[in-house]
């Protein structure tokens, strides 16, 4: 199961909290809507 990683902290979040229009999700962690990078369990990524 993919799932996205904050590029600014590396907090993760559930493709459900993503919007995927603008390519940016808030981060709780770092109290800002962020890029994202998306991930896969098992290693790999792709940059959006």
């Amino acid at each position: 199961m993919p799932y996205f990683s904050c590029e600014g902290c590396d907090h993760t979040i559930d493709l459900a909290v993503f919007d995927r229009d603008t390519q940016r999700g808030y981060c709780p962690v770092c109290e800002e809507t962020t890029l994202w990078t998306i991930e896969f369990e098992g290693g790999g990524e792709v940059s959006l």
